[in-house]
Parts: structure tokens; sequence; C-alpha cells
């Protein structure tokens, strides 16, 4: 089972390649996003590839360290949160 929708590396995707694919979850994307843009703007996203069981992700960390991870899928977003031992 693969994680993402995404999975081609040589092709980043866009984010016209992300609204189609994620169709009527774009909102909660969009909202997703924008509340973290908000609410930690100290922590820009970057697209990262996760390799061929999770393809592209639009990835938050912060000093090296993962906090989130958002895959697009179709019709629905995937998001991976990191716990800290804390």
């Amino acid at each position: 089972m693969t994680v993402g929708s995404l999975l081609d590396k040589a092709q980043q995707p866009t984010t016209q390649d992300i609204q189609k694919t994620l169709g009527a979850a774009w909102p909660l994307w969009e909202q997703i996003t924008r509340f973290l843009t908000e609410a930690y703007p100290e922590i820009p996203p970057e697209l990262s590839y996760g390799g061929k069981k999770y393809g592209w992700n639009l990835w938050y960390r912060k000093s090296g360290k993962s906090l989130l991870s958002l895959y697009p899928q179709e019709g629905y977003v995937v998001a991976q949160i990191v716990l800290g031992n804390a």
C-alpha cells in the first residue's frame, strides 16, 4: 500500500497537480496549510520525495527534525504527525 499518490520522483508536483489529485479535499489542504503558515511562520514547508511507497509530500521540520508531513492522496489528505519523546 502506498501513502501518497504522487509517486514519480522525476516529476516534482505543482500546486495544480496537488489540487487535481486531492479533488474535493483541496479546501481541507488549503485550510491545514494556511493554519500552519499562520501559527508557525518560522517553519516553512518544503516539497519532499519520501520514496516509492510515500511519494511527494509537504514536509514541515524544525532544526532538522520532522514535525509533520502532508501526503496528497486521491480525494483525501494523509497527515503524519511526529510526536517527540517528551
